[in-house]
């Protein structure tokens, strides 16, 4: 599959550069994943995937007059090339391709269940 070239905003708080990109749905469950707290691993971030609130919000999200401005909030991997560009404050981000484990989920594993 060919790469994913996306193109960013990049941001700065305090001594970490932030990317804010917009993504299909279908592509960011795609090229994302979580990693659920357990007893067996309780330094993970994500709580374990609860089904039917991902069902709660996919039913809201289909209402006309729903809005969900939250972001989706990930740790790219060292496979994501990020290139700066001529325009000040912008980046192309570029994934090895559509599908694969190139983000993991700091928050919104929900939200994108959910959708």
């Amino acid at each position: 599959m060919a790469e994913l070239k996306v193109e960013a905003q990049v941001l700065k708080q305090n001594d970490f550069t932030l990317y804010s990109f917009a993504l299909n749905s279908k592509v960011i469950k795609q090229i994302s994943y979580a990693l659920p707290r357990t007893t067996d691993a309780p330094e993970e971030i994500q709580r374990i995937r609860n089904t039917p609130r991902c069902k709660e919000i996919g039913e809201y999200v289909r209402k006309p007059d729903s809005v969900l401005p939250n972001s989706i909030v990930v740790n790219l991997s060292d496979d994501v090339l990020i290139e700066p560009t001529a325009i000040l404050d912008r980046a192309t981000v570029t994934f090895p391709s559509e599908e694969g484990r190139y983000a993991y989920l700091l928050d919104g594993q929900h939200r994108i269940g959910g959708f």
